[in-house]
Order: C-alpha cells, then structure tokens, then sequence
C-alpha cells in the first residue's frame, strides 16, 4: 500500500518533498497496479498464471477496507487488509 501511495503521489509517507519528488514520474493509481501485478509477473515470466484476474490463474490477492480509487491519495495510506488470499486460499483475515 506504501509503494502505491508512493508511485502515484512521489512522495514519502511524511509527504516529503513538497510539490513531490520528479512530479514528471508520477504514475496514475491504475497504473501503478498494473506495474506491480502484471508487469512483476510478466518480468518473471508468469503472465499466464499470475499478474490478473482471470479465470484459470492463480488466485494471489489482497482485499482492501477502502476502494482507493475513490479516496484521496493520503487515505490509501490508511487502508487496511481486510482479507489475503494466496492459491484460492484465505491465509489472512483481519
């Protein structure tokens, strides 16, 4: 959740530096998802298995207390996980 905030805003969590660090790299919050789940599994040559949500690939993801395209940047900071699911699998519940 920090790496996204981070991605979208280039600042740290304290909000440093004003006016953002190289504000030209920020990158949209759709965007940063994309990187860090698609793109990572296409990097390790997994795209067919992992990376999406589709049908047939394994079912790694997280679930969220806030939908974080409808808060502000900041707020994504303080979004929880709510579940983690690895395989199918339930392996965290809050």
């Amino acid at each position: 959740i920090r790496d996204l905030y981070v991605s979208i805003t280039r600042r740290k969590e304290d909000g440093y530096p004003d006016g953002s660090w190289y504000p030209e790299h920020k990158l949209t919050l759709k965007r940063a998802i994309y990187s860090y789940t698609f793109e990572g599994a296409y990097a390790s040559g997994d795209e067919d298995i992992k990376g999406s949500i589709d049908v047939g690939k394994l079912a790694d993801l997280v679930v969220l207390s806030e939908n974080i395209f409808k808060i502000s940047p900041k707020d994504i900071l303080n979004a929880d996980v709510c579940y983690t699911i690895l395989n199918g699998n339930i392996i965290y519940s809050k």
